[in-house]
């Protein structure tokens, strides 16, 4: 393995990753960042990703999806894009692979994942958040999107399903901790939490500056992305304090997750 260094940010769905994202394409050429898709499992350069951009566009796109009338239009024709934007995809990536040139791998996948390919020194970086928090807008997003999104996970949607019974899903039990892979955050070159993730974005900048990534450490910050709508988002203040009791049973490991990495400091 090259000691050449390179980022590889796991971001946890609905963690503040876009805010890291915007910041990152901020400073790295667009053609030195790498995106992991779960749909099509492949790694491919930010201009052949359909993930979610940081432009306006996209945000009043999001605005749409969120109204009543709109957004079930909008959201049928997803399958059809993305099988299209799969295909597509496995053309030109006929094979997994961390390419030599990224200087930045994100997605969707567990820390540790592509081990095996890599080919230069790993910065590790995650955000962590409240678990019942995170839980909500993971919630709130799935809703609004009829299920559809290019995630580590997959849940088959359903109207009917309450955010209460959401959450207690097996295969969203302690998400966070799943998707770090064994790895704690004292594992990582670099933890953050969404309260602090001006500091978190710092912190980032100005080590991608010492490792040479980025030719000056600069300060920035980033706007307001993939937020819900607070008319459209769950009420956990009205959550029973038996269910919020349950769910941090449930949830107990991605708690003392959340609480290390509140706790996280740089070396």
């Amino acid at each position: 393995m090259s000691e050449e260094p390179f980022l590889e940010f796991t971001h946890i769905e609905k963690n503040s990753g876009t805010a890291v994202l915007w910041t990152i394409e901020s400073v790295i050429q667009k053609d030195r960042i790498f995106l992991y898709s779960p749909d099509a499992d492949r790694i491919t350069s930010y201009s052949d990703n359909l993930q979610p951009r940081t432009s306006e566009m996209v945000e009043a796109l999001h605005g749409v999806i969120a109204t009543p009338f709109l957004g079930p239009l909008v959201m049928s024709l997803y399958p059809l894009v993305n099988g299209l934007y799969v295909r597509k995809i496995l053309q030109r990536y006929p094979d997994l692979r961390v390419p030599q040139e990224a200087d930045v791998l994100f997605g969707h996948f567990l820390t540790g994942q592509f081990d095996h390919l890599i080919q230069r020194r790993p910065i590790r970086a995650t955000i962590v958040r409240d678990p019942i928090d995170r839980m909500r807008s993971h919630y709130d997003h799935w809703r609004r999107n009829l299920g559809y999104a290019n995630w580590r996970v997959q849940i088959p949607y359903d109207s009917s399903l309450v955010f209460e019974d959401f959450a207690m899903l097996p295969e969203l039990r302690n998400y966070q901790v799943q998707a770090l892979n064994g790895r704690r955050p004292v594992d990582f070159d670099l933890v953050g939490v969404p309260e602090n993730i001006r500091y978190f974005l710092f912190l980032l900048m100005a080590r991608l500056h010492k490792e040479g990534i980025i030719e000056s450490n600069v300060d920035i910050a980033p706007p307001v992305l993939n937020f819900t709508p607070l008319k459209t988002r769950t009420n956990v203040s009205k959550l029973s304090s038996g269910f919020i009791s349950q769910f941090e049973r449930f949830h107990s490991l991605d708690y003392c997750l959340y609480r290390e990495a509140r706790a996280w400091v740089p070396e």
